[in-house]
């Protein structure tokens, strides 16, 4: 038996609760800190993978750095926010499988570069379109000011082809900036919507 279509604006209603419930768990939780944290740890280990595509023109450096910051990232996640934190809200849960997924993919490019045994990492690119479509699906599911930092990674794209030797150190900074607006945004909201952090029914 086919059920009736949900009406519209109840999708649009449920969805202004999903983010209402996102802004609420991500003041409570001090995501603002989590990602300025985040921010930090992303350029210092891009500025090394700088410094050693320069000075040392190998490999392995990269193939070390990259797991040692994933666990590092996780360790930091579990730390300040809890190891459930992915349950902590519905849309935390769905924008954590979507930057997986970008992340996924963006080792599958590494990998796909270094097969084709082509000389320059045109890998790049690739981070920067898959960050672009990341906060894009993030706009759409969290607010239009995430497109933002979606054209700011497209033109970090555009701008890393005639630089690419600076690749690794242009998108750290991106990422770093990015990174840092979020959690000023998030200190804003903090003193802007004071009602909404005292409203949550975990602070009684």
């Amino acid at each position: 038996m086919a059920h009736a279509p949900l009406p519209l604006e109840n999708l649009s209603d449920y969805q202004a609760e999903l983010r209402t419930d996102l802004l609420r768990v991500a003041l409570r939780d001090g995501w603002d800190r989590v990602l300025m944290t985040l921010g930090w740890i992303h350029l210092v280990f891009f500025a090394v993978h700088q410094w050693a595509a320069m000075a040392l023109n190998a490999k392995w450096p990269h193939l070390t750095l990259w797991p040692a910051e994933l666990l590092l990232v996780l360790a930091l996640f579990n730390a300040m926010l809890g190891k459930g934190w992915t349950k902590t809200s519905p849309l935390i849960g769905i924008l954590t499988r979507v930057w997986a997924t970008s992340l996924i993919i963006g080792f599958n490019a590494v990998t796909l570069n270094g097969m084709t045994g082509l000389g320059f990492r045109w890998y790049f690119l690739v981070w920067a379109g898959l960050a672009t479509f990341g906060f894009a699906t993030t706009a759409w599911l969290c607010g239009i000011r995430f497109l933002i930092p979606a054209v700011l990674m497209y033109f970090v794209g555009l701008a890393m082809v005639p630089m690419m030797e600076w690749s690794f150190l242009m998108i750290g900074v991106a990422w770093w900036a990015i990174l840092q607006g979020i959690a000023l945004s998030l200190r804003r909201e903090r003193q802007r919507r004071p009602d909404l952090v005292e409203a949550d029914p975990s602070a009684s």
